[in-house]
């Protein structure tokens, strides 16, 4: 016998759309600098971030800029958090394209 009851159903899907949303990373402010995206990273040395533009947010490749320095928005950041090393030539593919 399997028993169904709508609200059960309702609650998991909420629960699962909450866990979706809270894997996210939430970032607060509008734009990022290099620094400020390597210290989001949690990984390897100011000095490899800021020489090789491979580890840098879209390649290197600024949305912007504010007061003369590069920036990403906040959602170019968080779609380049979620990539590990091994990730990165199909990332930069993907940046390239989107040119």
């Amino acid at each position: 016998m399997n028993l169904e009851i709508p609200e059960i159903k309702t609650i998991v899907e909420t629960l699962e759309e909450i866990k979706t949303r809270l894997e996210k990373p939430v970032l607060e402010k509008s734009w990022y600098t290099v620094e400020e995206c390597w210290k989001l990273k949690g990984g390897g040395a100011l000095s490899t971030f800021q020489t090789n533009k491979k580890y840098q947010c879209k390649g290197g490749i600024p949305d912007g800029y504010v007061a003369g320095r590069k920036v990403w928005s906040r959602e170019s950041v968080i779609e380049w958090l979620q990539i590990t090393d091994d990730k990165i030539p199909e990332y930069l593919e993907s940046v390239r394209n989107e040119r």
